[in-house]
């Protein structure tokens, strides 16, 4: 049963017995209508301390939303912290790092705009052009962002290509293992 339902009740059985008080006293039982009057005086107690309770209620739901709110304000005030993604290019021809890093900013300002590109940070920190890998440096809250615009990239100065992504890292010095390791494959 809901509260409110709780005080709906409460205040018809209140009405009842204070009617019953009012015929009570009426008829002359003095006895019976004291206990009546504790019976309201009962009824009035258990309606007070449901309202406190509500009010209780809503005040913590308030405090729960307000730690909620502040928890996701510190996530969006914390410093942005870079992540490094592994990548290849498959072409049908090699693709030059210039190339690479005009599309790259191309496809991204195409889509997200100059103000989206700043928050995105990105950079082409490495790239191998006889093997096509390289390392793609950018800010970790848009990594959704940062593959979607990899995979829109499809083609460069007229060359066909598809960009894959294989790992992601947290340091420049990972990626750098990692592509080592790519290569010497």
């Amino acid at each position: 049963m809901k509260i409110k339902e709780i005080m709906l009740i409460n205040t018809i059985i209140a009405l009842i017995v204070l009617s019953t008080l009012i015929y009570l006293v009426l008829q002359g039982l003095i006895a019976e209508a004291i206990i009546s009057l504790l019976l309201l005086a009962v009824i009035a107690l258990n309606y007070s301390i449901t309202k406190i309770y509500m009010k209780l209620r809503n005040l913590i739901k308030a405090y729960n939303k307000i730690i909620v709110q502040k928890k996701e304000l510190k996530e969006l005030l914390r410093k942005p912290r870079r992540r490094y993604l592994i990548f290849r290019v498959v072409a049908e021809k090699e693709v030059d790092r210039e190339s690479l890093r005009k599309a790259l900013l191309t496809r991204f300002r195409d889509i997200i705009g100059d103000l989206g590109l700043s928050q995105v940070n990105i950079k082409l920190i490495l790239y191998e052009p006889k093997s096509g890998y390289g390392v793609l440096r950018y800010n970790h809250l848009h990594r959704d962002l940062v593959l979607l615009c990899l995979a829109l990239i499809r083609n460069i100065n007229g060359t066909r290509v598809s960009l894959i992504p294989y790992r992601t890292t947290g340091t420049i010095k990972r990626a750098q293992e990692i592509l080592k390791s790519l290569i010497l494959d």
